[in-house]
């Protein structure tokens, strides 16, 4: 694991973590907040949070990429052909 990593899961940053998570206004916030962190703290390129919401999985928040259509991405989760729902 990446030094940064290891700082992001470090017992003594997680209240701040935690806090900054809680005092978020909306999960959409929380959500872009934690994949900053995460692309940070592991170097990574881009991230997107999905939810399972019904029979579908919903994207909450992305980090390193635009939305091409304007809408955040939706998939059933019985889209056994997509590589996300696999």
């Amino acid at each position: 694991m990446s030094t940064h990593a290891t700082e992001l899961i470090a017992p003594e940053r997680l209240p701040e973590l935690l806090s900054s998570l809680a005092e978020a206004p909306d999960l959409a916030s929380a959500g872009g907040f934690l994949l900053e962190q995460l692309r940070d703290a592991v170097g990574g390129a881009a991230a997107t949070l999905l939810v399972l919401d019904g029979d579908r999985l919903v994207e909450v928040a992305r980090s390193g990429f635009e939305r091409s259509e304007g809408r955040p991405l939706s998939l059933a989760v019985d889209d056994t052909g997509h590589p996300l729902v696999m």
